[in-house]
């Protein structure tokens, strides 16, 4: 008697081959080592369908998962070999999957998951590769009913399809012939498969039409939209569509690729080309408007969020200031920055050149150079979110000298608008009279800062120089001179004067604005255990999380985000 042993065991000393394929239906492995002849001898077999899922990927990624799953099963044998394991495929391409820099998510998932094996991938055609056969398994072929094989012949049940189906139901209908133009052996191959796919199909539609109740209350109230015919239910001329399928319904018109997640008025008409069902509009509203796609993707086309919340009024002038950087000009003798501080009473600005590369006590001691030995010290700075602004430096000094810091949020420069609309002004002026080359905006920055500060601001309707030091300075020849400098028992009673007139056109200019934010904001909708979206402007961006909303008050609502979102 001759005894043939079909596997032998595993042997770390000895070189290990991985052999794999996959079909359009599974997936095989075998792991195989050389014998004392040098002849490959398998070790372990594995083979296994494909879930619903995985039965739609593309060829490549089902002959990659052949290797990741081949790996994974096989893992105490494969991980930490002596030797590079040499894993033979018959799909060439995948020789240059470990060196590809493009991979998806799913990819690159897999990419980690190999790195952890010492292994070569190899190709040999599909007739040299022992892993074909047991990837063709009979028993693994999907059978008529199975899922897998419904989802690959999945198809839409339009009236046209019914006509192909039974013409003997629609003797008067008159549908376009959709395969005249094709050849005859291509469109009696057209109408078998169309035949094969949407029996099934209809056979649901019959089994929902027959458990479905809505129709059926319907005719008997006598309504007239309603129709049956052969088993076939009618809503308004369209195929009616059963609670149970109009979910699928709206995934093949919208959520799938030939959809194409369109918006509520395109897929509503691409739905009611066929279909038709009593409520459908509200339905696909709701639908389009919960897909989570849709709102992840698009660029939202509704109001911004959140009414405008002015900042407080200050008191007096250079009390509360804000401060911002202008950075990457042109080199100009040795600046390529300008730091730009504001006064949030008086509307008045300092233009500073600097550098961008300054550091925390550079920023402290400008500030002091420029700023308090004109102004002293504010009660409150309000700046970006800098790295500056935000360094433990600039932290520490400010509240050694209780100077409060208002960050602005992130994301959203209205919070310091003051500073960013100076800048604006600030570039236009330099913009207008610099030279081609750009290299002397330094030596406007003197003028640019009287100009601005001679300029009526549209909040205070006051200059600058007026609400700071009660006159107007003069810079240019007049015919009469007819400007008053008060006298020095005046000044006191008149600039105090001035500054409540400032605060009072300030605090009507909030109003105004708080007008016009009701016209183009709308407040969030918040509700307990509900998911927000959040959208942050940045493709780095590329994580999602839920949101957790607890209540506070009847107004006021706690939002914890997570680690990787920036606070707001």
């Amino acid at each position: 008697m001759f005894l043939l042993f079909v596997l032998h065991h595993y042997d770390p000393s000895k070189p290990a081959t991985l052999s794999t394929d996959a079909s359009d239906f599974a997936l095989s492995g075998i792991l195989q080592q050389p014998d004392q002849n040098g002849y490959l001898h398998p070790v372990a077999f594995h083979s296994r369908k494909f879930s619903l899922a995985e039965i739609n990927y593309d060829i490549h990624d089902k002959e990659l998962l052949a290797i990741v799953d081949s790996f994974r099963d096989m893992r105490p044998w494969l991980m930490g070999t002596a030797q590079p394991i040499s894993v033979v495929c018959d799909h060439k391409n995948l020789e240059y999957f470990m060196s590809s820099h493009i991979l998806n998510r799913r990819q690159a998932r897999w990419s980690m998951f190999l790195s952890e094996f010492d292994f070569q991938l190899d190709w040999a055609p599909g007739s040299r590769n022992p892993a074909d056969s047991p990837s063709r398994r009979p028993d693994f072929e999907p059978r008529r009913g199975d899922d897998v094989l419904t989802i690959q012949n999945r198809s839409l049940l339009t009236p046209y399809h019914l006509q192909r189906l039974f013409p003997s139901l629609f003797p008067n209908s008159t549908f376009p012939i959709r395969v005249s133009s094709l050849s005859t052996s291509v469109s009696n191959s057209a109408i078998t498969t169309l035949s094969i796919d949407n029996s099934e199909l209809l056979e649901r539609f019959q089994h929902a039409f027959h458990e479905d109740t809505e129709w059926r209350e319907a005719v008997v109230r006598g309504d007239p939209d309603f129709s049956a015919k052969d088993n076939i239910v009618f809503y308004k001329g369209r195929v009616f569509v059963p609670k149970s399928l109009r979910s699928e319904i709206l995934y093949q018109r919208h959520d799938c690729v030939l959809g194409g997640h369109p918006g509520r008025t395109l897929t509503v008409s691409n739905i009611m080309r066929d279909y038709c069902w009593p409520g459908i509009y509200t339905y696909i509203r709701r639908y389009v408007a919960a897909c989570d796609v849709c709102n992840r993707i698009k660029i939202p086309r509704h109001k911004p969020y959140g009414l405008l919340k002015p900042l407080d009024i200050p008191e007096r002038p250079w009390k509360s200031i804000s401060m911002d950087f202008i950075v990457k000009l042109p080199k100009s003798f040795n600046y390529d920055s300008i730091f730009v501080v504001c006064d949030r009473l008086t509307r008045a600005a300092h233009f500073i050149p600097c550098v961008e590369e300054m550091s925390a006590p550079d920023l402290a001691w400008l500030f002091v150079d420029r700023i308090f030995r004109y102004h002293g010290l504010p009660d409150s700075i309000v700046s970006d979110r800098g790295s500056l602004f935000v360094s433990n430096f600039w932290i520490a000094l400010t509240s050694r000298l209780d100077v409060k810091t208002r960050h602005s949020t992130a994301y959203h420069p209205r919070t310091d608008g003051l500073t960013e609309r100076t800048n604006q002004t600030l570039e236009t002026y330099l913009r207008a009279y610099c030279s081609y080359q750009q290299d002397d905006w330094v030596d406007y920055l003197p003028l640019a800062e009287f100009v601005f500060n001679n300029t009526e601001n549209s909040s205070t309707k006051k200059t600058p120089f007026f609400a700071n030091h009660g006159y107007h300075p003069t810079f240019s020849p007049t015919i009469a001179d007819i400007s008053t400098v008060p006298a020095a028992e005046d000044l006191a009673q008149r600039l105090d004067k001035i500054h409540q007139e400032l605060k009072a056109e300030l605090h009507t200019s909030q109003i105004n604005w708080f007008g016009y934010s009701v016209v183009t904001f709308v407040p969030p909708v918040l509700r307990l255990n509900s998911i927000i979206v959040v959208l942050v402007p940045t493709p780095l961006f590329e994580k999602s999380a839920t949101i957790l909303i607890y209540s506070v008050s009847l107004l006021i609502f706690l939002v914890y985000t997570p680690s990787f979102i920036r606070p707001f």
